[in-house]
């Protein structure tokens, strides 16, 4: 049999393993005695020591401390047990108890009793703990990776899983909470915009990449979503001005005659060149537009009336520049401008003007907003844009 000295420190050992199956075994070969009754007074004082902080009776800290004088006590106990002689039972040391006292305490055998209480004491002072610690700790750090991922949703679930735990701090994981969820509607935003984007509606990609923006400022995606759509804008502005000054330049450069022009149109309509006599900063060019050129989908833009296929030009910028480009419409069955006729305009300041048809004075009017409307004499609808104004 051993020694006390050793028995004792091998309790200790095993105990500080977490192995207390085998601590419950090494006591009961020792067949041990007098411990029944402080067994049961640990269990308690553990039990309510483990209520006491779920309702927050204590704090954390107060329950660790309290638990560390448990098991000070428990190793106390361990140390100053008296062994039973082997072949005593525990049953002949309950009937020896009516006659025996020792120190204050009745002399009680182990029993079985005693063994269940023990080991299931130190299974919940040492074993339990450390277990859902290391849950905890296998739960937070799975949290932290999907978060690191950028995998929110995945990463929220985890955290909140986490606070669920018995612990002290939780700051870090509603932190990170809150994060998840923010990051969650950025990437909404994000991702309705790459939608709009991939679909060259370039105005709506970038009001959302911006109004992401405003959800998570230092996100990288939507920054540089609103980098590829402004890019993405200025270039085929550019190339509409372009084909505008080529189409323009075009009609400048014929001397007399007649221009076919496909306007992306069946009703493609014959244009008839006008004369470009007057002053510099004024000049002006007048195109006839059959009725069915007023047929097509757009109207009011210059770059509207050149095609109709514009779907991706009219999603994306903000005004077109017409240039010195005048359009009219003439009544059916009206005289028609021609032969050596010509036509001039003359600004006369704060929007108003003055039309002239061989000098003479056709209708003075004023502008509404940038397209001019005239209807008087043989003139039924006119449709004008001033050179170098923005259309918006």
């Amino acid at each position: 049999m051993q020694d006390k000295q050793d028995l004792t420190r091998k309790v200790k050992e095993l105990i500080s393993a977490n192995q207390t199956a085998r601590a419950l075994e090494l006591l009961a070969k020792e067949q041990l005695s007098d411990i029944d009754r402080q067994v049961i007074m640990l269990n308690n004082r553990y039990n309510k020591v483990i209520d006491d902080q779920r309702l927050g009776i204590i704090d954390d800290h107060s329950a660790r401390l309290e638990l560390n004088k448990i098991n000070l006590s428990l190793l106390d106990l361990a140390e100053s047990i008296d062994k039973k002689p082997k072949g005593v039972s525990s049953d002949v040391a309950v009937d020896q108890a009516a006659g025996r006292k020792s120190s204050g305490l009745i002399k009680l055998g182990i029993g079985f009793t005693g063994l269940v209480l023990m080991g299931f004491l130190l299974f919940r002072l040492f074993v339990i703990p450390n277990e859902k610690h290391k849950q905890y700790e296998v739960l937070l750090n799975k949290a932290d990776s999907l978060y690191s991922h950028l995998q929110y949703e995945q990463a929220k679930a985890k955290y909140e899983a986490v606070l669920k735990f018995d612990i002290s701090d939780k700051a870090y994981a509603e932190r990170k909470i809150d994060t998840c969820e923010n990051r969650i509607k950025y990437l909404e935003m994000y991702d309705e915009g790459k939608a709009m984007e991939a679909e060259k509606k370039w105005q709506d990609a970038l009001a959302k990449y911006k109004l992401a923006l405003t959800i998570y400022g230092e996100g990288k995606e939507a920054s540089q979503g609103v980098e590829r759509v402004e890019a993405a804008i200025t270039a085929v502005k550019n190339s509409w001005e372009e084909k505008f000054i080529d189409k323009y330049t075009v009609f400048k450069d014929a001397e007399t005659g007649k221009v076919l022009t496909a306007l992306g149109s069946q009703n493609a309509s014959e244009l008839q060149l006008g004369d470009y006599r007057g002053e510099a900063s004024q000049l002006f060019k007048l195109v006839r537009l059959q009725d069915g050129l007023f047929a097509l989908e757009c109207k009011i833009k210059y770059g509207q009336l050149l095609t109709t296929s514009r779907t991706d030009y009219n999603s994306t910028i903000e005004y077109s520049k017409p240039g010195p480009l005048w359009l009219y419409q003439w009544a059916a069955g009206d005289q028609k401008p021609g032969g050596n006729q010509t036509w001039k305009m003359i600004s006369l300041g704060d929007n108003k003007f003055r039309i002239q048809n061989n000098n003479s004075d056709l209708y003075i009017g004023e502008s509404s907003g940038k397209i001019f409307q005239l209807s008087k004499g043989e003139c039924k609808t006119w449709l004008l844009y001033l050179e170098g104004e923005k259309q918006k």
